[in-house]
């Protein structure tokens, strides 16, 4: 591998492992399980434009309930997640460690003023 990269790049040549059972880079992960009741509140406040409150369990912390603003879902490495506002500060949601969820009858504040 080293021959093909010029010069300057070899030196960090041997930091590469491709070995895809053990290469975090490469290896595909186990697809997450998202509740399907769950998914369906969540996405319809994306869709509609709504507010959402989220029982959310973080890392290293007991679940609570979140009030939060939804922008809008992407799917990372089978992993799904949930863009959204806070008082007004960017936040991600891992979907997996969303234990329930409930659209509210409330304009979701977006970006731009957007609804929908």
């Amino acid at each position: 591998m080293a021959d093909a990269l010029p010069e300057t790049h070899v030196v960090t040549a041997g930091r590469f492992l491709v070995e895809p059972e053990t290469d975090l880079l490469s290896r595909r992960p186990e697809p997450e399980e998202v509740d399907p009741a769950t998914m369906l509140e969540v996405r319809r406040a994306v869709l509609t434009g709504h507010r959402l409150r989220l029982h959310y369990t973080a890392t290293g912390q007991e679940p609570r309930w979140r009030t939060v603003d939804p922008i809008g879902l992407v799917t990372v490495r089978d992993r799904g997640y949930l863009l959204a506002t806070t008082a007004g500060a960017d936040r991600t949601y891992r979907l997996s460690r969303i234990l329930a969820a409930e659209s509210l009858d409330e304009p979701a504040d977006r970006p731009g003023g957007t609804t929908c």
